[in-house]
């Protein structure tokens, strides 16, 4: 009876009930083994923005896969873009010119909220269209122009592989570049002080000055992991404690966003009320 027992134990360990449920991908790939660490700083990866209307938000598509220590976004797949000024103005770009889509190379922040990853775009490069193979097979370049090519091979430091590697690659469109001219960039908001607060958009924070709302300014905090860390401790307090945070400041439709990076609890000790 006892060898019984332990060769249950045993299958139980080796072969867990929701092995296969833990590994299936949704819709945009993900499952809890995939996801990337919370704050992930995201480099020149080349992909795709548009709408996706199954999950009614605009989306990045990375032409590679993306990876970190604890898991990875397969290239493809969906990743949800989170709300800055970037955003607004390649929506703006999209629905004017009727496009679906737009090939950009992509920085910024990725971070980790209910079981899934999304995208804080910092910066974003256009990209242009890309020749496809067949219709350079089919042109059918100048011979002065082949002849200066060579010259050029021959005076780069580069090996010839590198160089025919840099020509397949997406030029940058030079006109599609002035659209984000006028972008208002992202930046870094220390030491404000104030509390937050749970409303039907989400969380907001509002600031406070000597525990006043005299000036006060209000922030709509992105999905992130310190963003769920902030409301599971306000959560378990029966009153809305002051904090003193540090994020990534942006503008979304007319609206303050931030992205958390620190988030620490101020004592007024009884000096002021903080109301």
């Amino acid at each position: 009876m006892r060898i019984i027992s332990i060769l249950i134990f045993a299958a139980a360990v080796l072969c867990p009930a929701d092995e296969g449920q833990s590994s299936k991908a949704d819709d945009s790939g993900f499952t809890l083994k995939t996801l990337v660490n919370d704050g992930y700083a995201l480099s020149s990866a080349k992909g795709k923005i548009s709408f996706s209307k199954s999950d009614n938000t605009y989306v990045f598509k990375p032409a590679k896969d993306i990876k970190d220590p604890s898991g990875v976004i397969f290239s493809g797949r969906k990743v949800k873009l989170l709300p800055c000024n970037i955003l607004e103005q390649i929506e703006k770009y999209l629905k004017a010119e009727k496009k679906e889509s737009i090939e950009v190379r992509v920085w910024g922040i990725i971070t980790k909220y209910d079981d899934e990853n999304l995208l804080f775009i910092n910066s974003v490069m256009p990209l242009g269209e890309e020749i496809k193979s067949e219709e350079r097979q089919n042109q059918k370049p100048d011979e002065q122009e082949m002849q200066n090519d060579k010259e050029k091979e021959n005076d780069s430091l580069l090996p010839v592989e590198q160089l025919e590697k840099l020509k397949k690659q997406s030029p940058i469109s030079s006109e599609q570049t002035k659209i984000f001219q006028n972008i208002n960039p992202n930046h870094i908001e220390a030491g404000l002080t104030g509390k937050f607060e749970q409303t039907g958009e989400g969380l907001v924070f509002r600031t406070q000055h000597m525990g006043r709302k005299l000036g006060s300014q209000e922030f709509r905090v992105v999905k992130s992991g310190k963003m769920a860390k902030v409301m599971g401790r306000i959560s378990r307090l029966p009153f809305r404690p002051l904090f003193r945070i540090t994020g990534i400041a942006t503008e979304y439709n007319g609206k303050n966003y931030i992205l958390l990076q620190t988030a620490v609890r101020k004592y007024s000790y009884g000096n002021f009320s903080g109301a």
